[in-house]
């Protein structure tokens, strides 16, 4: 085994911890800031419903007003907003069973995000994504490697959305699905965590859902109790993804928030047909579907639940879905349940317990892993994250590998 890259990776997280260690002695909270940065992000898609951007890390505000830093008019548009972020990181792996370890600098992705306001009740959204990734592949736990470095452009998500009331809005165009909490989220400034679940990997890929769709979305709010301290969302959506340009899916989406206590409960279900195929998008770390999936077009159906409590320190995100297919020959099983504290403005912890497995009575392929993770946020617009993955996965083939990944990364947003 090679020392001296572990030796690597072991430096560079000390020297974070460091540095971190000694921003937190030296500076007092910033409160204010953080709310204005991470707010702005939150506008961008304030009037799109579930399409985006909205932190459930405590680090972002939805005020509903205008982004005031880049406010532009342009053609016959009311307001134009232009902003973005990078993201760039590195890898290491670790295999007990190979014997042998790797570092990567592996992340780089620069996304371009804008929002043009053309009336009061009619709105453009599009974030465009271009990348320079090496995935780290691991469809053989017995011996992952990292792929050559691919050069990716696309657009990640281009719609417009009409509102005729907070009850009623129409969302058209490519979108991301909107599922659970986390593929809502998808915009890395406003995950605390690089690492997806597994069941949402590859990103844009043939995933137990699509991430994103091309198509129509209806959704709407309605507030309730006193105070408005209740809420209930929904979003009834159909369009196509990536691999199946021509078939049609359709989901729906009810949501039950009580305000006051920060606790949101989520019902899901989807319906379509997985095609396999290539898909637009950048994949950092790639659990390769076809093991898990059929390889003829098949139909089928998923439910899901998701729980999110948000409240004072703490923040508690839970999801679970269940997928079959008509010959009922590849269910999958997923489910995650992440804790976090946040510490202060500057820094928040998390823990994640992620599973991932198909034909639960076969086992046929089993995913598990056990996350460490810490969010340093030195600056309004720049949060360092920093993970350990223990994982153990076991294919078709019964092979079982138990891996360690560590993984640093960086969010830069303007």
């Amino acid at each position: 085994m090679s020392f001296s890259k572990w030796k690597i990776f072991y430096q560079s997280l000390l020297a974070l911890m460091l540095v971190s260690g000694y921003a937190y002695a030296a500076g007092g909270r910033q409160d204010d800031t953080l709310q204005n940065i991470m707010s702005r992000l939150d506008r961008l898609e304030q009037n799109g419903g579930m399409g985006g951007f909205t932190s459930y890390d405590g680090t972002s505000n939805s005020d509903g007003e205008q982004s005031h830093r880049a406010n532009v008019h342009a053609f016959d548009a009311m307001h134009f907003d232009f902003g973005g972020y990078l993201h760039t990181g590195m890898t290491y792996i670790r295999s007990d069973l190979g014997d042998f370890e790797h570092l990567s600098f592996n992340i780089q992705e620069v996304d371009l995000i804008m929002k043009a306001m053309l009336r009061e009740d009619l709105m453009f959204f599009a974030a465009l994504s271009f990348s320079y990734n090496s995935a780290l592949d691991m469809e053989d736990p017995d011996s992952p490697f990292f792929r050559e470095f691919c050069w990716n452009s696309c657009v990640d998500v281009a719609w417009a959305n009409y509102t005729y009331a907070d009850w009623l809005q129409v969302q058209w165009g490519r979108f991301a699905t909107p599922m659970g909490i986390i593929n809502i989220e998808h915009f890395q400034p406003m995950l605390m965590e690089a690492l997806k679940p597994m069941f949402l990997r590859p990103h844009g890929g043939e995933t137990i859902f699509p991430t994103h769709l091309t198509g129509l979305n209806v959704h709407g709010k309605v507030y309730m109790g006193d105070n408005d301290s209740m809420m209930i969302e929904y979003n009834a959506f159909t369009g196509t993804y990536d691999a199946g340009p021509i078939n049609i899916l359709a989901g729906a989406r009810v949501a039950w928030s009580m305000m006051e206590i920060g606790l949101t409960v989520g019902g899901n279900f989807f319906h379509g047909k997985r095609a396999g195929g290539t898909f637009c998008g950048e994949e950092t770390y790639n659990y390769t579907w076809q093991d898990i999936f059929s390889d003829e077009i098949n139909d089928y159906n998923l439910v899901g639940i998701d729980v999110l409590w948000d409240w004072d320190h703490f923040i508690w995100k839970n999801e679970f879905f269940y997928s079959w297919e008509d010959d009922m020959a590849n269910d999958i099983f997923a489910f995650y349940t992440q804790p976090a504290y946040r510490l202060n403005d500057n820094w928040l912890f998390f823990y994640r317990y992620d599973v991932l497995r198909t034909n639960p009575v076969n086992s046929n392929w089993r995913g598990s892993e056990h996350i460490l993770g810490v969010n340093w946020l030195p600056y309004p617009n720049v949060r360092v994250r920093g993970e350990w993955v223990f994982s153990s996965t076991k294919n078709t083939s019964a092979i079982h590998q138990d891996n360690d990944i560590g993984v640093i990364t960086g969010v830069f947003s303007f």
